[in-house]
């Protein structure tokens, strides 16, 4: 799963940008969170799965920060959903 992945799954269409040197491909969409329009940004090449940034929110980052921010899930929630195993909670 990436995060073009998950925009679609919540019936989000997404187009094409432009290619950044070091993200790679670049989509935009409306912001799944706030609606704004065509200021979202998706990396599906960067990390594992992808990245993300919202202008209008000023938050990004990757699918875990994804779920909690937009769908409002916890943690380890988040971790569950994407299949990933954690024990621990790693705090900023």
């Amino acid at each position: 799963m990436n995060i073009l992945d998950l925009l679609a799954s919540r019936g989000i269409a997404y187009k094409t940008a432009s290619r950044d040197p070091k993200r790679g491909q670049v989509y935009h969409s409306p912001c799944p969170r706030c609606g704004g329009d065509d200021r979202f940004s998706s990396y599906p090449e960067q990390g594992d799965g992808g990245t993300w940034y919202c202008r209008p929110c000023d938050h990004g980052g990757d699918l875990i920060e994804f779920l909690i921010h937009v769908e409002g899930l916890s943690f380890f929630e988040a971790c569950a959903k994407l299949g990933i195993e954690r024990e621990v909670e790693c705090r900023r």
